[in-house]
């Protein structure tokens, strides 16, 4: 059995948040196990991320009010509650109970939440920590056939692409105070692969894109650019870029494209679509 304490937090780098397993039964054990008055905020708040790996906002709090209120280790997922929110800035909410305990908290700057669950809860409820307990920024590489269903809504970005399947699109972002309480959807692109979304932005024009995410204009933005490698009146100076002059010239003519595929594909670079992806 374990428990797993998960932090997220726009100050944990790409992955938004940091992930620490412990060997106990439950969150309530985990926590008894764990019991220690320090007075001093200075020491607790050091020991506080000695033992969850990274420094969790308020969490060494939690120490001194154990030492300076003389609690007793809680007998009771109630007790804990009550200990947790006297002790932890929850302004976002908490909840506690044997197997869970969720709290959100803001540093004035930025939101942050923190979750410590165990198996029993993931055996009840493991599809709500999956987000959670994977570690790496990167989606896993992985497909299966069939369609694909979204749990969540995802907002359709207008377009006039008509080829099969569709591409889904999160961002890892933040661009105000409330980035956890207003975070968005995600998107889908209809008639669009991945593979061609490169080509695919070559072909669009500044007003395609007018009401899409910024993101996705960024990354049209990007694309352009690239196809604009070589300044008005001037030649391209390596073969790579007189591949994307001509490709910039006339995006709907094939030849272009497949030319430019044989010469990446004897380099070992990834195909048209993906490499204009790559270089913005």
């Amino acid at each position: 059995m374990g428990v797993y304490f998960v932090y997220r937090c726009h100050y944990q780098g790409p992955t938004e948040k940091h992930l620490r397993r412990f060997e106990d039964a439950t969150v309530l054990d985990w926590f008894r196990n764990h019991w220690q008055p320090i007075a001093d905020y200075g020491a607790a708040r050091q020991h506080a991320e000695q033992l969850l790996g990274c420094h969790v906002y308020s969490f060494g709090t939690l120490f001194v009010d154990i030492a300076e209120q003389n609690w007793a280790p809680p007998e009771s997922a109630t007790r804990l509650g009550e200990y947790l929110e006297h002790a932890l800035y929850g302004s976002l909410g908490l909840s506690c109970s044997e197997h869970v305990v969720q709290v959100g908290t803001d540093d004035d700057e930025l939101e942050m939440a923190l979750y410590i669950f165990d198996d029993h809860f993931l055996k009840e409820h493991g599809k709500l920590a999956a987000f959670l307990l994977h570690e790496d920024w990167k989606l896993p590489g992985g497909h299966r056939q069939g369609r694909f269903r979204p749990a969540e809504e995802c907002e359709e970005l207008e377009s006039a692409a008509s080829g099969k399947g569709a591409i889904y699109l999160a961002f890892l972002a933040f661009y105000d105070s409330a980035n956890l309480a207003d975070i968005e959807s995600g998107y889908r692109l209809k008639g669009v692969r991945l593979p061609e979304l490169g080509r695919f932005l070559a072909t669009l024009e500044p007003d395609d894109v007018n009401d899409w995410t910024g993101e996705m204009q960024e990354l049209f933005m990007g694309v352009q650019q690239s196809l604009s490698c070589v300044p008005p009146g001037q030649k391209a100076k390596t073969q790579e870029d007189a591949f994307l002059l001509a490709i910039r010239d006339d995006p709907a003519d094939d030849s272009n494209w497949n030319v430019y595929a044989d010469w990446l594909e004897e380099r070992g670079l990834p195909p048209p679509g993906l490499r204009l992806l790559e270089r913005p």
